[in-house]
């Protein structure tokens, strides 16, 4: 298991080249599945986005390895505009299904075998975090409801 932000910092490289091509710069992930489905990568001329299909990418505690460069692909600006939204999803309040404030989330935990988000890790607060730890929810306690509040339906105690 790896937190987002250790894949946000892999270098990329190529399969059977020594060196790396780029870094991650940014995870795409699908909601509320929560499975990756690429990542944009940033090389020393351009953006790029490498779709996380296992036959296209291996993912390593050390380094994210594309099996040929001609499966990294162009977007266009808008599209990278767009990806702006999901990055959002990090330090958004959550709330327990009562309407009490739980905290924020700071991280997700992800399997590198998978690219599937296991928990997400919520931050209630310096203090707090320094005393007794963040909190880390199982994604399928985690639900974003009608008013578009992200909320934990749980009946563990928080």
């Amino acid at each position: 298991m790896v937190s987002r932000w250790h894949l946000l910092h892999l270098p990329v490289t190529l399969y059977g080249k020594a060196g790396h091509w780029g870094w991650v710069e940014d995870i795409v992930i699908r909601w509320p599945e929560g499975v990756i489905e690429g990542f944009g990568i940033r090389t020393a001329i351009s953006r790029l986005y490498i779709p996380a299909e296992p036959e296209m990418v291996s993912v390593t505690l050390m380094e994210i390895q594309l099996r040929r460069k001609s499966y990294a692909l162009k977007r266009p600006r808008s599209w990278w505009r767009t990806l702006h939204d999901q990055k959002l999803v990090m330090n958004r309040p959550v709330w327990r299904d009562n309407g009490e404030l739980v905290g924020r989330i700071k991280d997700l935990i992800i399997d590198e075998n998978s690219l599937a988000v296991h928990q997400i890790v919520i931050s209630r607060g310096l203090l707090e975090d320094l005393l007794h730890g963040a909190l880390l929810v199982p994604t399928h306690e985690i639900r974003e409801d009608a008013d578009g509040k992200i909320k934990i339906f749980s009946n563990r105690a928080i």
